[in-house]
């Protein structure tokens, strides 16, 4: 979820950690839209390869015990339809299933990898990072879930 949505529909309820609450509302329209549950939103948008994956009932579940202790309980919902009805209005909406499905086994390739090495300035010091291939794979999942 883009930060100023999270800002502007979420950070006012109160102290909840915000990557399970951000994962919650995402599933919650695609569970609502298709009737199953969590894990079948989750596995639907290549969140994970299982539906019974039970970090994902862990996440909604904490999140939905956090929403019922709130003093107004009804308030987490209204800010989720408050997201489904901005995502809606949107004029270019994201088809964050496919997004994700092309990223699954994307990466940086070795030559952009190189020419971006290249342009990094020189590290002061006898000993100099280690910009190999493992840095390669990790840049490249930090651009994808930045992406996605």
């Amino acid at each position: 979820m883009p930060e100023p949505w999270y800002n502007q529909n979420f950070r006012h309820l109160g102290e909840i950690n915000p990557a399970l609450l951000r994962r919650t509302v995402m599933l919650r329209p695609v569970q609502m839209i298709s009737g199953g549950s969590l894990g079948d939103a989750a596995a639907f948008l290549g969140i994970v390869s299982d539906s019974r994956n039970g970090s994902v009932y862990a996440a909604a579940g904490a999140v939905h015990s956090w929403a019922r202790r709130s003093p107004d309980p009804q308030a987490f919902n209204d800010s989720v339809l408050r997201v489904l009805n901005t995502i809606e209005a949107a004029p270019n909406k994201v088809n964050f299933q496919r997004r994700r499905s092309g990223l699954r086994r994307w990466s940086l390739d070795q030559d952009t990898w190189n020419s971006m090495v290249a342009e990094l300035p020189p590290t002061p010091g006898p000993v100099q990072p280690d910009l190999g291939d493992r840095k390669r794979q990790t840049a490249s999942v930090l651009v994808s879930a930045q992406v996605t």
